[in-house]
């Protein structure tokens, strides 16, 4: 009962915490209103509106996105009349954010092609290589495939920079129904958990994944690389939790799915294989899968993971010589 109202109280306290965020914007969002939208032109209030997708714009992106060509003289102008847009590189500007929060607000109540702009949006950053601008905003205009296939192409290198926040944002703006249709999003899920320190939670979505697979058909070409990626990264959070054994079970399970070609997949399969056999105190075995590892990933030039694993066995090889000094003492 006191957990139940401890909870109860909790939410009761969020729940008047958001009201009075909403309350305190309300006066400022009247002024901004009364005081400086409505005192200008319908050609500044509409580029303020439609611009107001845009976190940092530049001329040349608003021209392309809204269709215009005086986009210079507009920015030139709103920034000379100190309408809360401030210059953050040559020629990059962004709106201040409670600003840019009313605009947004007054472009969702005039319903204006919101979707047609963040989509034109996307498909503009995605010819200049800006990826981390695509995925905002396919997002935003419901391309949920295209922002799918971003995130889970660039998941390795963020998570390997930390950047697990904004995956984990990126991903609870995705509706659940799309979880079912793209299961490798519930693998990334997992990923991001297992990454922020929470295996429980990353096991469950594993789980979640693989039965999702399971039911949908293993076996379909769709679901065959989420199927050895799921096993893959079970296999990975049961190695760092120090469960080798379990750990074995499921990298056998991807390797023997996973086709023979090199490939860094492969490669990274047997590399842990290679690890867990070290845990396990079987060094022998951990340098033979090593270096097929190796071997993977020099076929595909991978220098990168060759050095990394290279490195490894070194650290093995000199293991292994000390253990037999210890058998030999």
């Amino acid at each position: 009962q006191l957990i139940l109202y401890s909870a109860i109280k909790d939410r009761i306290i969020i729940e008047q915490s958001i009201s009075e965020y909403n309350q305190t914007r309300q006066p400022l969002f009247e002024y901004f209103t009364k005081e400086i939208f409505e005192a200008e032109s319908p050609a500044i209030r509409d580029f303020l509106v439609r611009s107001s997708i845009l976190k940092i714009m530049s001329p040349a992106d608003c021209n392309h996105i809204l269709r215009i060509r005086n986009a210079q003289s507009l920015l030139r102008k709103i920034e000379s009349r100190n309408l809360f847009l401030s210059a953050v590189g040559k020629n990059q500007y962004k709106y201040n954010p409670l600003f840019r929060e009313f605009l947004n607000r007054r472009l969702v109540e005039e319903s204006r092609e919101i979707g047609e702009l963040h989509e034109r949006a996307a498909r503009h950053y995605a010819r200049r290589g800006q990826w981390e601008q695509v995925v905002d905003h396919s997002l935003a205009a419901g391309n949920y495939n295209r922002a799918a296939d971003i995130m889970l192409d660039k998941a390795g290198s963020m998570l390997a920079q930390a950047r697990h926040d904004l995956l984990h944002e990126w991903l609870d703006r995705i509706p659940e129904e799309e979880f079912i249709r793209h299961p490798r999003l519930i693998i990334l899920r997992g990923r991001v958990c297992h990454s922020k320190g929470l295996p429980t939670k990353a096991n469950e979505l594993f789980n979640q994944a693989e039965t999702t697979l399971r039911r949908d058909g293993i076996r379909k070409r769709r679901n065959q690389t989420a199927w050895i990626e799921v096993q893959f990264e079970r296999g990975n959070l049961f190695l760092s939790e120090g469960h080798y054994q379990e750990a074995q079970r499921c990298l056998a399970k991807a390797l023997r799915s996973c086709p023979s070609r090199p490939s860094e997949l492969r490669g990274d399969i047997l590399n842990q294989i290679g690890l867990t056999w070290d845990g396990l105190g079987d060094l022998k075995k951990a340098r033979h899968f090593l270096r097929r590892a190796k071997g993977q990933y020099e076929r595909i030039k991978l220098d990168c993971a060759t050095l990394f694993t290279d490195c490894y066995l070194t650290l093995l090889i000199e293991k292994q010589g000390e253990v037999k000094i210890l058998h030999n003492m």
